[in-house]
């Protein structure tokens, strides 16, 4: 029905050279894409940052910004328009493991007015949820959010550069496989 639709024409690296880049998100922002990966070691260390490439209208990469936040590994970043016409940079976050073994882990977000410069941190949400791809509503945030060791998936809302509140317990019904991810 729908055959050779799709052709790639080249393919070239984006980022930085890293042992592992993963965890990719693309948006259009300003008349420009932004792309967003985390960088680390492997796809379990600890020593994850983000990288943000910003392209040209021919598609070069032109900036790069490294986006680190020293004692925490940084997964999965995603990237949204809010209504204030910034972009907001999510990441779920676990801090180093202490002596003892045990992580604890966030929700951060930045925000930039530009694509290049970008805000300090900001920690939302609660500790052990990881919320996934925000997106805005009316000038509210809404995103799903999981939590492996509860085994539930769960509506929150509010702002991710202020704070995100739960909005809807077990909004959709518990996985088979005991794993939501």
């Amino acid at each position: 029905m729908y055959k050779n639709i799709l052709k790639i024409i080249s393919t070239d690296r984006i980022s930085s050279r890293s042992a592992h880049s993963a965890f990719t998100d693309l948006c259009e922002f300003n008349g420009r894409l932004i792309c967003c990966y985390r960088q680390a070691t492997n796809h379990v260390s600890g020593d994850g940052y983000l990288e943000v490439s910003r392209f040209s209208a021919d598609y070069r990469v032109v900036e790069r910004q490294k986006i680190v936040e020293i004692n925490f590994d940084l997964r999965d970043p995603k990237m949204s328009i809010g209504p204030d016409g910034k972009i907001w940079l999510t990441a779920f976050a676990r801090k180093h493991a202490s002596e003892s073994g045990h992580r604890s882990t966030t929700m951060m977000s930045w925000f930039s007015s530009d694509g290049i410069s970008w805000s300090s941190k900001h920690e939302f949400g609660p500790s052990h949820w990881w919320l996934w791809r925000v997106r805005w509503h009316n000038s509210k945030a809404f995103s799903m959010a999981y939590n492996r060791a509860l085994d539930r998936l769960d509506l929150y809302s509010g702002h991710p550069g202020k704070q995100m509140f739960l909005q809807t317990p077990h909004a959709l019904s518990k996985y088979p496989s005991g794993d939501p991810t």
